[in-house]
């Protein structure tokens, strides 16, 4: 998925992506859409159940469909 951020985001899009790499990065699990209890999952449309408001992140983050 190609998303582009708005300048006045980076911190914000720094927050996510540090929560969707956190169990990665802790060695749980070897992709961040692993982690059951991530968003990553929902993000990147791999559940079929949202467990987070993705129109809020994307509108957060700037991100457009």
């Amino acid at each position: 998925m190609d998303y582009r951020f708005s300048i006045g985001n980076d911190f914000a899009y720094s927050c996510f992506e540090y929560i969707h790499n956190n169990p990665k990065e802790a060695g749980l699990v070897s992709r961040n859409t692993d982690w059951n209890y991530s968003s990553a999952k929902d993000y990147e449309g791999l559940r079929k159940e949202s467990i987070c408001n993705i129109e809020l992140g994307r509108k957060i983050l700037g991100i457009r469909e």
